[in-house]
């Protein structure tokens, strides 16, 4: 009876062990474009496109993805769409709703920023917004609070600002 018992508890301890076992991440991956190999008229949503998640165009001419950004290819590039993982470099320009920039990469001795899509490593805004760019594409993006700084105070940035950035996008990969 007793090995009929430790038995068992055995079993039961690694079923324990295997149902904690599995880490979650933390951060939820943003699905990457659809490719558009071939299409060069039609611009490429940071999202992938279903039936149900499929973006709605504003009147303004924006696309308004599922979490709130919205973007407008103003020039869409050529080659392969950007995804998360690929290493990019870009220039951009950052202006508030009453139009004060508070950022810009095309100031004298600066250089373009590069940065891993989907790493964190800038706002979500930037993380979602670029996904389907390619080279030699400019988009304008529409940062929501939840997306850039949320609640914090940065300064020239008030908490809670909706973010403006025009991005044009000089490579994809390291």
């Amino acid at each position: 009876m007793k090995k009929l018992l430790a038995i068992f508890l055995a079993i039961g301890v690694v079923l324990a062990f295997a149902g904690c076992s599995e880490k979650k991440s933390e951060k939820a991956e943003v699905p990457s474009a659809p490719s558009t190999e071939g299409k060069t008229s039609e611009p490429v949503a940071p999202e992938t496109k279903t039936a149900e998640t499929k973006p709605k165009a504003s009147k303004d001419g924006f696309i308004v993805t599922k979490s709130g950004l919205k973007y407008k290819d103003v020039k869409v590039g050529t080659g392969p769409a950007v995804k998360v993982g690929d290493t990019v470099k870009v220039d951009y320009k950052g202006w508030l709703d009453d139009g004060t920039v508070f950022d810009t990469s095309k100031q004298p001795g600066r250089e373009p920023f590069s940065f891993t899509v989907g790493t964190g490593t800038v706002i979500k805004g930037w993380d979602e917004g670029l996904q389907g760019m390619k080279v030699g594409g400019k988009r304008q993006l529409v940062i929501p609070p939840d997306l850039g700084y949320g609640s914090e105070d940065l300064g020239q940035i008030p908490p809670n600002s909706t973010l403006h950035f025009d991005i044009e996008l000089h490579k994809i990969g390291a």
